[in-house]
């Protein structure tokens, strides 16, 4: 039975983690262990997440047929995260991860970074044209 590697769990943002718990039923035994400025171990147990976070699990949670683990935690993370695929375009990427030839074109389109809006104020702006400073 494949497991998710634990690099990847740990690269999961925290909020993410723990509604991935609450949804699957386990918790946190530990506190987080830090050590270079870099999580080593965020409390949760290894064998609580091999358990609850199984290919047939994560199958049940995201009602498709796939079999890589990776790819299945993927589409749950995104479907916490907000960033949801409609069913069939789900289906579709599954049977994408699972055939011998990959489609180049879904591939450019998925891994396109997401894009923050940055904070600030915006380009060219000054509080003394816009009446904001009066002296």
């Amino acid at each position: 039975m494949p497991m998710l590697p634990y690099s990847l769990w740990l690269k999961t943002s925290l909020g993410t983690r723990y509604k991935i718990a609450s949804i699957f039923g386990f918790n946190r035994k530990r506190p987080t262990h830090v050590s270079n400025n870099e999580i080593v171990d965020d409390g949760f147990d290894l064998k609580d997440i091999e358990e609850n976070l199984s290919v047939v699990n994560l199958q049940k949670y995201l009602n498709v047929e796939g079999t890589d683990i990776v790819r299945l935690f993927d589409m749950a993370v995104d479907k916490m995260e907000g960033r949801v695929q409609i069913k069939e375009s789900a289906s579709e990427a599954m049977a994408m991860s699972d055939s011998s030839e990959p489609n180049f074109e879904r591939l450019a389109v998925s891994l396109n970074p997401i894009i923050k809006k940055k904070r600030g104020r915006p380009l060219g702006y000054s509080p003394k044209k816009h009446g904001e400073i009066t002296k």
